[in-house]
C-alpha cells in the first residue's frame, strides 16, 4: 500500500501483490525522470521521482490517518496525471523519508587538555605531629601489648602434666642488680640464633647469664609464635630440672621490656666438643663419665615425658671437676603432643632417621642422638666433617652402613664397648633401640669395668 499526499487529500494506492522493494545500487538505477502526461504507473513499481518505497510501519501509520478506505479497495487505482498532482508525486512521500546517512567528518585537530589545578593546603607554619612508631617487641608500657604475655603462650599443648608452665609472675631475679653486674663484670662467652651467653658475678658467685629477646608476634617474623612457645618450654623445664645433678643449674630468670635473662650455674670447662678438641683433653675414663652424666640428664627429661630434640656434644657442659650437665632446652617439647610433628627441630648430623624422613617420632629419637654423640667422643671427629658418619638419603639415613668407619677411626684408649653401646642406640627401627634409662645402665657397667666411680 502506498499513500500519496495531494492538495485535495490523501490518495491511496493499493497493489494486488505484496511488494518487497530491493535495495538497488546507484549504478544499476536507470536515469529516468518522473512520468509524463498520459502515462500510467506500472503496478508493482514505485512512482518515478520517489527514492524508495515506504516501509511497512510508515505505510500502516499513513493508512490509519486516511481512514479505512485502503482496506476496502480491491482494484488498482490509476495515478492522477494532472500537472499539479504530478509535481506532488515527483516529490517523495512524507512517510517514506529515510534518515539521512551520517557523512564522515574530518577529524578535529588535537588540542592540549589543560590539567586541573593542584590545590594545596595553605601552610600554617606548624609542623605536623609525628607519627606514632610501632613498639619493638612486647614492651610492658604498651597497654595493647601488655595483654599478650608469656601467660597466653602455648597455642598447642607442649608441656606434660609433671612440668608446671612458666608464667610472668615467676620472674623473680633482681634485674637492676643483675644489669649492673653485667655492665661492669660481664664477659660474653657465646652466642647463637636466639640469644647470647655472658659470665658475670651475681650474689657473690660466678654465673652464666643467657639473654634472649621475646619475639614480636605482631610483626612480620614468620616463626615468632614458635619461638615464643620454645622460650616458655625452656623456662618451664629448667625450673623442673633445677635440682637435678646432671642438668644445668637454674638460678632464676628476669625480664626487662622485651628481653628475658636466664641465670644459670657456670660450667668452667665449657662444652664437651670444646673439651674434645683441646690438646690436653682428659682421658677416656673421664670422658666416658661425662657422657654417662649427660645421658642420665636426658633420662630425667624422658621421665617427665619431655623430648630434648637437640642432644649433641655442644649441649653437654663440663664442670671443673669433669662432670657433665645437659643444657639448652630451647627445643624441648612433650613427647606425646601433636605439636612435635609440626616442626622438625634439631641438628641434622645427630637427627634420627625417622625425623630425617618426615615420619612420626618420639622419645627414641633422642636416644639415636646419644649414639651419634658417643661416636664423636670415641673418634674425636665431628659427624658430617669430611663425610665422616655421612648417612646417605639413598639408605634412608641409616647408621648401620657407617658403623665400620667408627671402628676404623677409634682413638687410642677408647673402649670398643662404647661404640657397641652407640650401635644399640642407633638402630634404624626406633622400637629396637635402648631406652634412655637402659643406656644409663650400660654406661654404669662400662664405668665400673674401667674403674670409674660415678
Amino acid at each position: 500500500i502506498q499513500v500519496v499526499e495531494t492538495e485535495s487529500g490523501l490518495q491511496v494506492l493499493e497493489i494486488q501483490e505484496p511488494f518487497a522493494p530491493e535495495e538497488a545500487s546507484p549504478d544499476d538505477a536507470p536515469d529516468q525522470e518522473g512520468p509524463g502526461e498520459g502515462q500510467e504507473a506500472v503496478p508493482g513499481e514505485p512512482p518515478a521521482g520517489g527514492d524508495a518505497m515506504p516501509d511497512a510501519g510508515a505505510a500502516n501509520a499513513a493508512g490509519g490517518v486516511g481512514g479505512g478506505a485502503a482496506t476496502a479497495a480491491e482494484d488498482v487505482v490509476q495515478v492522477i496525471t494532472s500537472p499539479e498532482e504530478e509535481s506532488v508525486m515527483e516529490s517523495p512521500p512524507v512517510a517514506a523519508v529515510q534518515p539521512a546517512k551520517e557523512q564522515p567528518t574530518a577529524p578535529k585537530p588535537a588540542t592540549a587538555v589543560a590539567s586541573p589545578p593542584q590545590y594545596r593546603r595553605a601552610s600554617t607554619g606548624k609542623k605536623p605531629p609525628p607519627k606514632k612508631k610501632k613498639p619493638q617487641g612486647w614492651l610492658v608500657t604498651n597497654p595493647r601489648l601488655r595483654q599478650f604475655s608469656l601467660d597466653v603462650a602455648h597455642r598447642t599443648p607442649r608441656l606434660p602434666r609433671p612440668v608446671k608452665k612458666w608464667r610472668d609472675a615467676d620472674f623473680g631475679v633482681d634485674m637492676p642488680g643483675l644489669l649492673v653486674e653485667l655492665s661492669t663484670h660481664g664477659e660474653k662467652i657465646g652466642s647463637g640464633n636466639f640469644g647470647s651467653v655472658s659470665t658475670t658475678m651475681y650474689q657473690g658467685k660466678r654465673v652464666a647469664v643467657k639473654v634472649q629477646a621475646i619475639p614480636d608476634i605482631y610483626g612480620e617474623e614468620e616463626w615468632a609464635g614458635e619461638i615464643l612457645d620454645n622460650l616458655v618450654s625452656e623456662l618451664s623445664l629448667m625450673r623442673a630440672c633445677e635440682n637435678h645433678p646432671f642438668c644445668v643449674q637454674f638460678l632464676g630468670a628476669g625480664r626487662v621490656d622485651n628481653e628475658v635473662f636466664f641465670v644459670m650455674g657456670l660450667a668452667e670447662m665449657g662444652d664437651l666438643r670444646g673439651v674434645l678438641e683441646e690438646e690436653d683433653c682428659p682421658g677416656y675414663p673421664q670422658l666416658v663419665r661425662i657422657v654417662r652424666d649427660s645421658v642420665a640428664g636426658l633420662a630425667h627429661l624422658h621421665e617427665l615425658k619431655m623430648m630434648h630434640r637437640d642432644f649433641k656434644t655442644p649441649n653437654v657442659l663440663v664442670t671443673a671437676d669433669l662432670r657433665g650437665k645437659l643444657c639448652d632446652f630451647g627445643f624441648t617439647i612433650s613427647g606425646e603432643c601433636e605439636a612435635r610433628l609440626a616442626t622438625c627441630a634439631g641438628t641434622e648430623e645427630f637427627m634420627a632417621p625417622e625425623m630425617e624422613n618426615g615420619d612420626d617420632f618420639a622419645l627414641p629419637a633422642d636416644v639415636f642422638s646419644v649414639g651419634i654423640t658417643m661416636c664423636e667422643v670415641a673418634t674425636k671427629r665431628r659427624p658430617g666433617s669430611k663425610r665422616f658418619l655421612y648417612r646417605s638419603p639413598r639408605r634412608m639415613y641409616a647408621f648401620e652402613p657407617e658403623a665400620k668407619s667408627v671402628y676404623n677411626n677409634l682413638c687410642r684408649g677408647c673402649p670398643k664397648r662404647l661404640v657397641q653401646i652407640a650401635e644399640a642406640c642407633c638402630r634404624f627401627v626406633d622400637t629396637e633401640r635402648l631406652l634412655a634409662t637402659e643406656a644409663v645402665d650400660e654406661m654404669n657397667k662400662l664405668c665400673a669395668d674401667m674403674g670409674i666411680q660415678v
